[in-house]
């Protein structure tokens, strides 16, 4: 998945920004992704399985940079630092507990059942998001998140801080 993920970053993922929306490069890196989990549940042979394997990693990177870039549009300069610091909080702890979660089901139903139920799942998600977009805010550089003391001194800011802070 590594190889595939370079590979997807270094030279798919340009190829496809030139093309497709955020939109369409979205939904088909997570159609590729669907279509690797498929082929590595019924694939047996460990060359053609490593090929999938980076299929998987191209289709994630993908799919994974969009949404990064969609979110970087959409959030003000001002927030961008706090919002990534989330994202990154947030994705750890999905994995962490992704991982449990799928360690456990392929402990009781196997690998490939467990991937071809993860296919099938992913699918299902996508059909059912398929009307919502990851291009939410394409041109956005002032939010109403930078509102009242845009235009305050810092000292007054400041001091609103630290009063809110202690209200806390």
């Amino acid at each position: 998945m590594g190889v595939g993920s370079v590979v997807g970053a270094l030279f798919i993922a340009p190829w496809f920004r030139a093309r497709l929306s955020s939109k369409a490069l979205t939904l088909w890196a997570n159609l590729l992704v669907i279509l690797a989990y498929l082929l590595m549940g019924i694939v047996r042979q460990t060359e053609l399985f490593l090929l999938v394997a980076a299929l998987a990693g191209a289709g994630w990177t993908l799919s994974a940079s969009e949404l990064w870039v969609s979110a970087q549009r959409a959030i003000s300069d001002r927030l961008r630092g706090r919002m990534n610091a989330t994202i990154i909080m947030v994705s750890q702890g999905a994995m962490v507990i992704g991982g449990l979660i799928w360690g456990s089901l392929v402990a009781v139903a196997g690998p490939s059942s467990t991937l071809l139920g993860a296919a099938l799942l992913f699918l299902v998600s996508l059909i059912l998001s398929y009307r919502l977009s990851v291009n939410f805010a394409p041109n956005i550089r002032k939010r109403a998140s930078d509102g009242p003391y845009m235009n305050v001194k810092p000292q007054a800011a400041q001091a609103a801080l630290t009063t809110g802070l202690l209200a806390v």
